[in-house]
Parts: C-alpha cells; sequence; structure tokens
C-alpha cells in the first residue's frame, strides 16, 4: 500500500512521518517553501523522547504519471483549503484506469464538519460503497456505523496504530499482512 499524505503540516507531517518510519511508501504533499524543505532536508518530527527525519518523495500536485491502484491518499490540509485539493487530487488518473476519486480509498484528518461531506461528493469508491474516515491519532471507521464495509480503512487503521506504538523500523511491516487484511 502507498500513501499520500496531502497537506504535510503538522497533522499530515506527524502521519507521513510515522508511516515512513514503519516502512511504507509515503508521499508527502506539501506547497512553496515548506515544499522545499521537504525536498532538500526531509521532514523532522521531534516529539519528547525522540527525533526522527524522514527522507523521500514530495510534490506539490497529483502529476501526470496515474496513481498506483494501491494508493490511500490522507488528506490533512486546513479545511479553507479542502476543496481545492479535493478537486485536484478527484481527477488525478489511477493506473489500470479511471481516477482516484473513482478508484482510491481517502482518509480525512482534519478539524470541522464540512470536510467528509465535500470530499463525498468527489470521492466514491465502488458502486454503493464509500471509504471516507476520519484520521486524527487513531483512525474512526465511519464504514462501520453506515454498515458499508470498509477492508482498506481496517488495513490502514490498523499499519498507523502499528507503526505509532511499535515503533516498527523501516522495511520492518510485513506487507503480507497488510494483502490479507484487504483480500
Amino acid at each position: 500500500m502507498r500513501y499520500v499524505i496531502i497537506g504535510a503540516g503538522a497533522v499530515g507531517g506527524t502521519i507521513g512521518v510515522r508511516l515512513g518510519e514503519a516502512g511504507h511508501d509515503v508521499t508527502l504533499v506539501a506547497r512553496g517553501a515548506h515544499l522545499d524543505a521537504i525536498r532538500r532536508r526531509g521532514l523532522t518530527l521531534r516529539t519528547p523522547d525522540r527525533t526522527a527525519t524522514w527522507r523521500g518523495p514530495a510534490t506539490d500536485a497529483p502529476g501526470e504519471r496515474p496513481l498506483p491502484a494501491d494508493t490511500v491518499l490522507v488528506l490533512t490540509v486546513k479545511s479553507q483549503d479542502t476543496p481545492a485539493a479535493l478537486a485536484d487530487w478527484a481527477d488525478a488518473p489511477v493506473a489500470g484506469g479511471g481516477t482516484a476519486g473513482e478508484r482510491l480509498p481517502l482518509f480525512t484528518a482534519q478539524n470541522g464538519v464540512a470536510n467528509e461531506p465535500a470530499a463525498l461528493r468527489l470521492f466514491a469508491r465502488g458502486v454503493g460503497s464509500t471509504e471516507v474516515d476520519h484520521l486524527n491519532g487513531e483512525i474512526v471507521l465511519l464504514g462501520r456505523l453506515h454498515g458499508v464495509p470498509t477492508p482498506a480503512n481496517a488495513a490502514v487503521a490498523y499499519a498507523v496504530r502499528r507503526a505509532a506504538r511499535e515503533r516498527i523500523p523501516a522495511g520492518g511491516f510485513p506487507p503480507a499482512e497488510l494483502a490479507k487484511m484487504i483480500g
């Protein structure tokens, strides 16, 4: 599974660094001087007990190459930037056909009450099943509340919790475990 963290600020940066530390393929999305700094020096996460620097791909837009079909989008921008970010990423092509809005799961890690309805208008993974959920420290699986199967959500929740709690070293997270969960 690959993660694109749309908004590499405090929340998105923390999620991205933690997932990267656990060995996941992470791309951070940022703008301006922040993007330049990430590209030059990586992104450093400082906590009371340690400091970790993640180095990896960073961008400011989807780009022309199709996103891999196993990509998970995590939206962490400020609420006022949500409509533009959703519009940018919903139309991004996905390998094998279709767009991110049609085929990829999107998680939100934002404050506010208007973000999820906006995301639901542009991201509907599959017919009759939508996987748009909160991710703020821990993932809240809204799909369960509505009886919608969310295998990608369960896999992401597992990966984030395990990466944060067990401090799995980069490359140490068994991809086969996630593959079994998703099916």
